[in-house]
């Protein structure tokens, strides 16, 4: 009987560019796979694809939908036990833009300039800001969220589409994690294709899309994260939230910028002030009118509620400062920082809040809020 002859071995030599080529055709196949199967929120599944020129920061006409959402602290720290499952319903205009359920037969009153917390991440279309606003003013509002609100030529090309009715408003979200916007960057030079929409700005952004990171290798990073349970392996992912008990005994994440800004009494307030101002002329130009909102952190008005609260910093607070400044600009301005941080005082020991425990952003009952304190100062001025 004739002795099979023994396979040679396997070179490294061959092996490795073999895995890397596997690896590269995987990873490129798993590009055709909806981000949303990888994604644990709206927010990465929308902006893979960026704007088409048309000035949205979102995929345009989209729509995602997931029963099973959580917040963004809950997810950079790997913290699946504080994760607050809700429902996420998402979606996007042709331009971009996150969509506001319309109130048919009703004018254009007001649009809203801001980030994150003017386009709702985490909430679903009708309990956005903008959502919130429309039947209290009467009237229906856009939501610009995410916008470039230093880019004159593109707000204006905004503004003119959105054919505003007269004396109705344009509100600018400010949230206090951020530095004042400052007058200085309002006449920076403006991107090559925005406000080109056509085939090579949708190119452009299909090619940015496919440079982004795969739904592999977010995969990947799933799974590593499951493995760093503190138990199989270490969580090295704890240290991008900070885990704090609230007197009531429930636990909260929050961001550790957000407490390192909480402790600077001297944080500086002139430039959001010169900024709105020349933002009012302007838009009172068109005869619209502005509205600033101040919007606190979710540390700022939960930091006094902590089971070992903080030394508070002598002097006003920063968002009481701000405001005080911007009123003597000449500007219109709402504080939301009493007012959030009495309601969740108020509910603490119902365990009923307006910031998601497990997420930087307020909740359906924090905008709910905030929209009343909106409409509530607009009063009659609103258009009806």
């Amino acid at each position: 009987m004739t002795r099979a002859t023994p396979r040679p071995p396997i070179s490294v030599g061959k092996l490795i560019p073999a895995i890397l080529l596997a690896g590269l055709l995987l990873d490129v196949a798993s590009r055709f796979i909806p981000y949303d199967w990888v994604s644990f929120r709206a927010w990465e599944a929308m902006t893979r694809m960026p704007p088409t020129g048309r000035g949205g920061a979102f995929a345009p006409s989209r729509r995602y939908a997931s029963d099973a959402a959580w917040g963004d602290l809950s997810a950079m720290s790997n913290r699946p036990r504080l994760r607050q499952l809700h429902r996420e319903v998402f979606t996007t205009d042709p331009f971009g833009f996150r969509e506001t359920p319309r109130l048919p037969g009703m004018p254009n009153v007001a649009v809203v300039f801001g980030l994150s917390f003017t386009v709702g991440s985490t909430l679903s279309d009708e309990e956005t800001l903008p959502a919130r606003l429309a039947p209290l003013l009467g009237g229906n509002v856009y939501n610009a969220g995410n916008a470039e609100a230093f880019d004159e030529d593109g707000m204006d090309e905004l503004l003119d589409r959105l054919a505003l009715a007269p004396g109705a408003t344009v509100i600018f979200e400010y949230l206090d994690r951020f530095a004042p916007p400052a007058l200085a960057t309002v006449h920076g030079p403006r991107p090559a294709l925005a406000g080109r929409p056509g085939q090579l700005s949708q190119i452009v952004g299909y090619l940015r899309g496919w440079l982004a990171p795969s739904p592999l290798q977010i995969g990947l990073v799933h799974l590593r994260k499951a493995l760093e349970d503190d138990r199989i392996l270490p969580n090295s992912s704890a240290p991008a939230a900070l885990s704090e008990r609230l007197a009531n005994g429930d636990e909260m994440l929050f961001l550790p910028i957000e407490r390192t800004l909480s402790g600077q009494a001297d944080r500086p307030v002139a430039g959001g002030p010169a900024f709105w101002r020349h933002l009012d002329a302007r838009l009172k130009a068109r005869g619209l009118r502005l509205l600033v909102v101040l919007v606190p952190t979710s540390y700022t008005v939960y930091a006094p509620l902590l089971a070992r609260p903080p030394v508070s910093p002598a002097g006003p607070a920063y968002l009481d400062r701000l405001e005080a400044a911007t009123r003597a600009a000449g500007v219109d301005v709402v504080n939301l920082g009493p007012i959030l941080a009495r309601a969740a005082r108020e509910g603490l020991d119902r365990h009923h809040y307006v910031f998601w425990r497990d997420d930087t952003h307020w909740n359906a009952d924090g905008v709910a809020l905030a929209a009343r304190a909106i409409a509530d100062h607009l009063g009659p001025v609103a258009p009806r």
